[in-house]
């Protein structure tokens, strides 16, 4: 059995991708639950929470992000899902990865990315979940334009202004993974996990990919407004 088959599980992608890619919708997504095999999961899970590198972060909460800089498990996986998205999407790649550890409960928060596509990992069991009817997460009809940065600043006016509809609610699962358009409006929350020890607080780890040329320039827009894609979680 190779590394990839140990972490990864596979699947006939062109079938399960086909709703990503066959429309232009922008609340378009897939879900992919056990989605990693069950020790590459705990290995993942144990990397993370027993990280010293975690970074506080004041919004939405205290939350702290992690952009894991030694992870086995993480980069098999990235490589991987770069491969398979690489078929419908020519010269995409991993271009960073960001681990978020909620320590308290939050409010619903409705964010874009940036990116081309978003692979999200929700990793805490939901026996620790409290929230089970809103701690998963809401896709919007509305991406972000393209020449928007992805600051709150004008992401939120623009999102308030449209009054869209909610869209597909995916419920929180252990080992659950989905992948939507970096630039879909969703939202998180609101969430309310057993906080009594660090393995029972929400945690998630999130892969962006998107072909250089598009992520530089996306990059070059939020330079200019001086916040970053880790500041919104």
């Amino acid at each position: 059995m190779s590394e990839q088959e140990q972490t990864l599980r596979e699947r006939a992608w062109d079938e399960v991708l086909r709703p990503l890619f066959a429309s232009p919708a922008p609340d378009r997504h897939v879900v992919l639950d056990d989605a990693l095999a069950p020790a590459a999961l705990d290995r993942l899970r144990s990397d993370l929470l027993g990280s010293w590198a975690w970074d506080y972060r004041s919004q939405p909460g205290y939350v702290l992000c992690l952009a894991p800089p030694e992870s086995p498990i993480l980069t098999t996986v990235a490589d991987r899902l770069a491969e398979i998205l690489s078929s419908y999407h020519p010269g995409i790649e991993v271009m960073e990865r960001w681990a978020f550890l909620h320590q308290r409960p939050f409010e619903e928060f409705v964010h874009a990315d940036i990116g081309s596509y978003v692979w999200t990992l929700w990793l805490t069991p939901e026996r620790w979940d409290r929230s089970p009817g809103t701690s998963g997460i809401s896709f919007f009809p509305l991406a972000r334009p393209a020449d928007m940065p992805n600051s709150r600043e004008y992401t939120l006016k623009y999102f308030e202004e449209k009054s869209v509809p909610r869209g597909a609610y995916v419920p929180y699962r252990e080992n659950r993974a989905f992948i939507f358009p970096a630039s879909t409006f969703h939202s998180i929350g609101p969430c309310d996990f057993d906080a009594s020890a660090t393995d029972r607080m929400r945690c998630s780890v999130s892969i962006f990919l998107d072909d250089r040329g598009h992520w530089e320039a996306q990059r070059q827009l939020e330079r200019s407004t001086r916040e970053s894609v880790t500041h919104e979680f």
